[in-house]
């Protein structure tokens, strides 16, 4: 099984672009989470630390943007979740972590959390309120599906 950083490997040699917003410390990550008044689970926490937000150009995954956790611009998680709650209601308990074209959103389900303490990764419909589908177990997996989905060449 290929590490992540293999895969990111593997997505740039498809012909990618990827980009990320640079690693984040555990207070700003904190004050995210404050701001959202959730929980974060151990995989995005990781992500942030490690990655901070970004990924494929055009198909970002949101994060903490130039590493100020309370931007609410595109790409920012809580700029991300704020716009959807206030434009599609979406449901406090759900966080942002990706959106394209105003049709797609995913997000941490926080009401839901395994044993390990993750949050499923769930696709939020906003033609039908409050209905959700579970994409992915954890926040590791969605990113891994995400990273294997582009390895293949363009």
């Amino acid at each position: 099984m290929a590490t992540l950083d293999e895969l990111i490997e593997k997505v740039k040699h498809a012909g990618h672009t990827v980009e990320f917003y640079g690693p984040q410390n555990e207070a700003k990550i904190n004050v995210l989470a404050s701001a959202l008044g959730a929980e974060l689970p151990p995989s995005f926490r990781e992500f942030l630390r490690t990655y901070g937000g970004g990924g494929i150009v055009g198909e970002w995954i949101s994060g903490i943007y130039r590493g100020q956790p309370l931007l609410k611009n595109e790409g920012s998680v809580l700029g991300d979740t704020l716009r959807w709650r206030e434009r599609s209601h979406l449901p406090t308990e759900l966080v942002v972590v990706y959106t394209q074209d105003d049709e797609i959103c995913w997000c941490l389900d926080t009401t839901s959390k395994s044993k390990n303490g993750e949050n499923p990764v769930v696709s939020f419909d906003f033609s039908t309120p409050h209905r959700t589908v579970k994409i992915a177990d954890s926040f590791q997996d969605f990113f891994k599906d995400y990273l294997e989905m582009h390895s293949q060449a363009m």
